[in-house]
């Protein structure tokens, strides 16, 4: 797959003159737009202070303070971003899903499991789920694992982190690590 969490903090960069700490912050944070953010199932999101974020008239020349329609239009711009690559990716999904199905004699995939650090953007589930019209899981591989691992933020410690500690198992296949 060639579009991940990386290359919308890039186009994040590239749009808002942002540094990369900044867009990433702004990504997470901003993410994709609903018309109501409240829904009872949907997932804890992890959640960054606005001093993370450059003064808005760094980013728009402004003197005089912050406005509401600057940060609105902040706001759009990377929701806009956010939800044009979250598209491309959940393209790919699909056409991967669809394969998986072609093989198994058409039975439809049941649930797709997210991981990754872009599904900490918020309502980044909600939005996949909603465009694969199938239901999501954010994987939290350490959910059983106790100790200072089980203090972080779910967010933190799970989803961010799977590919590393998948990456990290398999070298041990047959050790008797499954």
């Amino acid at each position: 797959m060639s579009t991940a969490g990386s290359t919308i903090t890039r186009a994040i960069m590239s749009e808002l003159g942002l540094d990369e700490k900044s867009a990433e912050n702004a990504k997470i944070e901003h993410g994709i737009s609903y018309e109501s953010e409240t829904s009872s199932d949907e997932p804890e999101m992890m959640t960054l202070s606005q001093s993370n974020l450059p003064d808005i008239f760094q980013l728009t020349g402004m003197e005089g303070g912050v406005e509401e329609e600057a940060q609105d239009s902040i706001d759009q711009r990377v929701h806009a971003i956010c939800m044009q690559f979250l598209g491309e990716i959940v393209s790919e999904i699909k056409r991967c899903l669809l394969f998986y199905e072609n093989q198994l004699d058409g039975q439809p995939v049941e649930k797709v499991y997210l991981t990754g650090g872009t599904v900490c953007m918020k309502n980044a589930q909600r939005y996949i789920q909603t465009l694969l019209d199938t239901p999501t899981e954010i994987l939290d591989p350490f959910s059983k694992v106790g100790g200072s691992i089980a203090s972080l933020e779910p967010m933190l410690r799970g989803a961010t982190y799977t590919t590393s500690l998948g990456l990290a198992m398999r070298s041990h296949i047959g050790e008797g690590v499954s």
